[in-house]
């Protein structure tokens, strides 16, 4: 199940001391609003918390101003369009749509369900299922990440229940109303029981803060993230799809942060403004232009933004609902947030009165934005802090603002192209470097194709690595020192160097500081670097018996215990015995411990069984590892016996043996048996998995050779597993270590 956050509520009759946060640090604060919010029922809680004469406003716009740079071809194959059929609307701005993005016509849902931006319950449930049952018929649950509503499709989904409150103002439990967008992006998942049920805690985005590429998984991240292409006209709409083709390059534009001082005495709403502070260091720090204004003038009239955060109506200085809006001019590729508790409630043009709506910022010129189709709650506004981050980092517009959003199951509603995104000045073949699972001890090298995607030159001053795994990863560009200068046009090789230091997940941000004739700083463009390295641990044989075994003699084993992983060092710190029959078995390494192994060495741990009566022993020894690797069990078994044959007695195979070890395409393993017996040979990876069949056949005592095919198969650490069958069924196995270079 998704995580939750305990739910306290920020009274509207005190103002605490302290911000009252959720566990994860999120603050409740409803969101003050100048007028009735416009979608509320008579006698609502909601109606309660007009107690400010403000009203949050965080708006983040970027677009509207046409750019020379055409954003590079990308795929919507992942994109699942629904359209509402009853809707003259929806169906142009889905054909539109549709066209513009080469959308395969098996991606396209077709609704038929009345155009009201609100709808009930229960008509939502049996849309929903149907909507469900389609996907799981077109078999694309898996394979969509996004998915886009369109005007004339529902916008709300209302539920008998509202939020409720105690007689002193506190937050009882949450209502179940929410955005037809948020319910949908949890279909298929196991969290979609969480849409419109009523909640006493605040489900949290699975995706929240997330620093990864969105792909939905069906077991970690069980969600779509969806948008909605909305405005007051249908060629509004079609002219932000079109400019998010051409979107602005990261560094143009200026990104206009607007703090109220006013919010600053009421700590419930001051992390709204240290937001706006987090957005204004990162946007810094990345070499963009910045207007960040901390004093009560309400900012306007700017030209080419690319990015907008304010309270808006919420402004204590902005003339409410209609001064808040900017008169801005924006480049494409724009984005927009909005502190304001309804600013997504409607889309229907003509509509007077209440907080400002994000429709007013779309008409203005805006490519995307962000709403709330009822009271969200602070927290659940798109942190800018996270939103810039993301956005300037590369990421979609969707990507961006689900990141940036802490709740699901809510009342957000996302307008525009989920894949929209700002250009960049160097157009990378590929915007995440996954080395997959590795080990210590070597270096591994990816190399990618940039190309200056600018009519002028450019010089390339530094490539650096952030992050916890920085250390790990370095890139140089081939054949070139930096700075290095890059023609228009003209492509270079970057290559990126992987070499370990410690183990698990290790991730960085590669980032390449690039500068444009004339500018006095750098922009950067990130690119992500990921691999996974493998702790070495013990290879040997799960289990060894002894067999039958006389009564006063004394039978001896020795276990191999191997490295996993090549080019790695193990150590072996000590081992324990455990189980009622231990204390006829004792158990000795060859050599001292602490003992260090190397990929592909082994060392002997001395068993000898030496039985007291007739009975069946057991034990387990337990190894243990410095290097945090798992502790490895081995179980031992022998039978007293009165009398017994030598041959029937102790291992049926006396001795195995792998060469040359370490091997290359091929090997050859020696058996030798004590007696006829059957031979049943096969190579095994150290999960236990078998990999190749060596062989599976009758043979006689003596020596046996067996020809082991290891062509094709990865550098690593493998098992030669050999079960060996006598005539009166005994069986015994072993396990011995085989490395391929």
């Amino acid at each position: 199940m998704v995580p939750t956050a305990t739910s306290p509520y920020l009274p509207f009759e005190t103002v605490p001391a302290e911000p009252i946060q959720h566990s994860n640090g999120a603050h409740i604060a409803p969101l003050p609003s100048m007028a009735a919010h416009a979608a509320e029922p008579p006698g609502s809680p909601m109606m309660n918390l007009r107690f400010l004469s403000t009203a949050l406003a965080l708006t983040l716009l970027l677009g509207a101003a046409a750019s020379l740079h055409a954003q590079q071809a990308e795929s919507y194959d992942d994109v699942m369009l629904v359209i509402n059929e009853r809707s003259w609307a929806s169906r142009e701005i889905g054909a539109f749509f549709a066209e513009r993005r080469n959308i395969p016509e098996r991606n396209i849902y077709r609704m038929n369900i009345d155009t009201s931006e609100s709808i009930d319950s229960t008509r939502f449930l049996q849309a929903k299922w149907q909507m469900q049952q389609w996907m799981l018929q077109q078999g694309i649950v898996d394979s969509i990440n996004y998915i886009v509503t369109t005007k004339g499709c529902p916008l709300r989904v209302r539920t008998s229940q509202w939020d409720k409150f105690d007689s002193l103002g506190r937050l009882l439990f949450l209502g179940g109303q929410a955005s037809f967008e948020d319910c949908i992006a949890l279909m298929n998942g196991e969290d979609s029981s969480l849409a419109l049920a009523i909640k006493f805690s605040f489900p949290i985005n699975r995706y929240y803060n997330s620093t990864k590429r969105f792909r939905r998984d069906p077991q970690t991240m069980p969600i779509h993230l969806v948008t909605r292409l909305d405005a007051y006209t249908v060629e509004q709409v079609k002219s932000y799809i079109v400019r998010a083709e051409t979107p602005a390059v990261l560094g143009e534009g200026l990104w206009v942060l607007d703090l109220d001082p006013g919010k600053e005495g009421n700590p419930g709403y001051r992390v709204g403004n240290d937001w706006l502070r987090g957005a204004e260091e990162i946007l810094t720090a990345r070499n963009q232009t910045v207007l960040f204004n901390t004093d009560t003038t309400y900012v306007r009239s700017q030209t080419n933004v690319i990015g907008y955060a304010s309270w808006g109506s919420n402004d204590g200085h902005s003339g409410g609902r209609d001064g808040a809006i900017p008169h801005n001019t924006w480049l494409n590729g724009s984005l927009a947030e909005t502190y304001v508790s309804t600013g997504g409630r409607t889309f229907n043009g003509g509509t007077t009165g209440g907080q400002s709506l994000i429709a007013d910022w779309v008409a203005e010129g805006a490519c995307g934005v962000k709403g709330y189709t009822d009271e969200p709650y602070l927290s659940a506004i798109a942190h800018p802090d996270i939103l810039f981050n993301r956005y300037t980092a590369g990421f979609t517009m969707a990507e961006s603002f689900w990141a940036a959003s802490t709740f699901s199951a809510w009342r957000q509603v996302v307008i525009g192209d989920p894949k929209m995104r700002l250009a960049s000045m160097l157009a990378v073949s590929k915007s995440l470097i996954d080395f997959g699972e590795t080990t210590r001890g070597g270096t591994l090298y990816d190399t990618i194709t940039v190309r200056n995607n600018l009519a002028s030159p450019l010089m390339i001053n530094g490539i650096s690595a952030t992050g916890a795994a920085a250390a790990d990863f370095s890139a140089t560009i081939l054949g070139q020192t930096m700075p290095a200068p890059v023609l228009a046009g003209a492509t270079f090789q970057v290559v990126v160097a992987f070499a370990p230091t410690g183990y698990g997940a290790r991730d960085a941000d590669l980032t390449i500081a690039v500068r444009r004739p004339g500018d006095t700083r750098d922009n950067t463009i990130i690119v992500q670097a990921t691999g996974r390295v493998l702790r070495p641990a013990v290879t040997v044989v799960p289990s060894y018996d002894f067999g039958a075994v006389s009564i006063g003699t004394t039978a001896e084993h020795v276990l191999e215990l191997g490295n996993s992983v090549p080019g790695d060092t193990l150590e072996i710190t000590n081992f324990s015995t455990s189980g009622a029959g231990r204390a006829r078995f004792t158990v000795a390494p060859d050599g001292t411990l602490p003992a260090r192994l190397s990929g592909g060495s082994v060392l002997g741990l001395r068993v000898a069984y030496a039985p007291s009566g007739a009975v069946r022993d057991s034990m387990t020894i337990s190894i243990f590892t410095l290097n945090g690797g798992p502790t490895v069990r081995v179980k031992v078994l022998g039978t007293g016996a009165t009398s017994a044959a030598p041959e029937e007695r102790g291992s049926l195979a006396t001795a195995i043996s792998i060469s040359p070890n370490p091997a290359g395409a091929r090997a050859e393993a020696r058996i030798l048996l004590a007696r006829p017996s059957h031979v049943r040979a096969e190579l095994i990876d150290v999960l236990g998995r078998s990999v190749r069949p060596i062989a599976d056949a009758s043979m006689g005592a003596g020596e046996q050779r067996l020809a082991v095919d290891l062509a094709g198969l990865a550098a690593g650490t493998y098992l030669c597993r050999v079960e060996v069958t006598g005539a009166d069924g005994a069986t015994t196995t072993q396990v011995v270590q085989v490395v391929r270079h």
